[in-house]
Parts: structure tokens; sequence; C-alpha cells
């Protein structure tokens, strides 16, 4: 009876043995697959360059794949072994996205939550003297800030409110401005060109002026450091508009109805005289966009772009 009792327990033993075997054949196995993969990550990263044309990788894309990879990394060195197929598989994903994040044809693209901002008040010194001009595309017309410098003391303001009624103001001891006389339809691409020169504030469609104020002549009234935003107001961050922008331009001078109309639907070479940046948005670059001139930086939050028709 003893001998066969010591038998079982032999044979037991010996199952365990060559269970565990496996066990670790198969973590082995799993821990090689992984390491391997973060491998063939590296030499991807190594392997390519990020650029601003179609067709190259778009920017941040190295960024966030090399995030992946150090997360996997640490799936490694710190999760047991039943975790690395799970983490391989992250990964490989992340690798398909990578390639697949190329610059595509696009529109920025505005709702809740979201908006662009393109610096402060300080970066460009418009206050004495500006114009601003951008294509918009509304999805609503619901109410929305557009383009908007402003805070406490003052700025500028393109917003449209629940009746889908377009105003424009800038402070300079008051506000001056009122409502553009225009009807404008969602789905439809129109030309805003917003002009101050001091005392007279002009707003344009399409290369016609629908909006013209005069006021007291005094330079605009805001603090240097308020920010300016496409998409949402600066200090009243529910305001938002929904639809897409493009062709974003701000200048330090007071263009004339006639180089508004002839600049109307154009791109910019960005070396016209008073052009202090230029943003085309044609493309999708991610987030984080130099503009044409190579100057000013446009920061995006919650932005999704949308292809071209």
């Amino acid at each position: 009876m003893l001998t066969r009792n010591i038998f079982l327990i032999l044979a037991l033993f010996s199952i365990a043995i060559v269970s565990c075997s496996d066990d670790d054949a198969a973590d082995s196995a799993a821990r090689s697959a992984l390491v391997g993969k973060i491998d063939e990550a590296q030499a991807l990263l190594a392997n390519t360059e990020e650029g601003l044309e179609e067709g190259n990788l778009a920017p941040g894309s190295k960024a966030q794949l090399t995030a992946q990879i150090e997360w996997a990394r640490y799936i490694l060195n710190n999760s047991p072994d039943d975790a690395f197929e799970n983490a391989l598989a992250i990964l490989q994903t992340a690798m398909e996205n990578y390639q697949g994040n190329t610059i595509k044809p696009g529109y920025p693209s505005f709702g809740v939550g979201s908006n662009m901002d393109i610096g402060t008040i300080a970066e460009y010194d418009i206050r004495d003297k500006f114009t601003i001009e951008f294509d918009v595309r509304f999805k609503d017309m619901t109410g929305g800030n557009l383009f908007t410098g402003e805070d406490v003391t003052g700025g500028f303001i393109t917003r449209y409110n629940a009746l889908g009624t377009l105003q424009a103001y800038v402070h300079n001891g008051g506000w001056v401005g009122g409502n553009v006389g225009f009807a404008f339809q969602p789905q439809v691409w129109y030309h805003l060109s917003f002009t101050f020169d001091g005392q007279n504030v002009v707003f344009y469609v399409d290369g016609v002026a629908r909006m013209t104020v005069s006021g007291a002549k005094n330079r605009m009234n805001v603090k240097p450091e308020t920010h300016i935003k496409i998409g949402t107001h600066p200090t009243y961050e529910g305001r938002f508009f929904a639809g897409e922008v493009r062709q974003v331009s701000l200048w330090n001078i007071v263009k004339t109805p006639e180089q508004i109309t002839a600049d109307t639907g154009r791109d910019f070479a960005a070396d016209e005289q008073g052009l202090l940046a230029y943003w085309p948005l044609n493309l999708n670059l991610g987030t984080s966009i130099l503009d044409k001139t190579g100057n000013h930086t446009m920061n995006g939050t919650l932005v999704t772009w949308v292809g071209i028709e």
C-alpha cells in the first residue's frame, strides 16, 4: 500500500512539472512576442518622419506611438504574463493607426467643447487697426462665438445669436458695431472680413460690405494677455460655434473694399504686406498648426476634421 501511494504521488508530481513547463513555455512565448512587437514599433518610429504636406505622416503621430510603446514596456516589466497578449494587440493597433495617420485634405469642424486658440492680443498687436478674414460654414444657426478676442475691459467679437443674426463689435471706449445685414444659411460656405481702423468697424460677406458703424476714434481696449479664439469665447466657454472654418488670416492693415473683393477665395503666399498670420486649414494637420508665415501656432481643443467634398 505504501509503495502504491508513493507511486501515485510521484505520478502527480510529474504531471505538475510537465504542466508548469508547458505554462512557462507559453508565458515565454507571450513575453517574446511582446518584446518583438516593441522592437518592431521602435524600428517603425526610427524609419518614418512627420511632415506638413499631403501624404506625410501627421504631426503628433510619433508622440502618440511613443506613448503606446512606453505603456507596452511598462506592462512587460510590471504585469503578469497573461497581460502580454492584450498589450501586444493594443500596440499592434497603435502601429496600424500610426501608419494610416497621414495628412489628408480636410477642414476643422467645431462643436460643443471645441475651439482653436491662436495666441494673445500681444502676439499680434492689433489694437490700433486690423483686418480679420476667414471662411465659415454653419452646421446650424442656434448661436455661438466665431472669432473673438474679448475680456472684461473690451476687445473684439464676432458671434451669432439664437435667431441666426451675425454680430460684430469692437470696444474702443464703447462698443462699436451691431448686426450684420445678411441672411446666413447652414451648410453654405461664406467668406467673412472684419476691419477696424480705430474708429470705423466694417464687416463684409463674400466681399460685400454688410455693416459699417463709426464710433469715437480710439485704439481697441483689451488686455494684452487676452487670448484670441475661434469657436468659442475666451472667458465664456459655453458659447460654442457649430460648423467648419478655413482660410483664416490676420492683418495689421485695414484692407480696402477692393482688396477684400480681390482676396476672396484666394490663397496667400504668406509674404503679403501687412499679413500677420495665415492658416489655409485645408489639410488635417492635427491640433497644433503653425501658420504659413512661420510665426504663430494655432492650438485646437476637441476639434475634429471632416473630409473635403
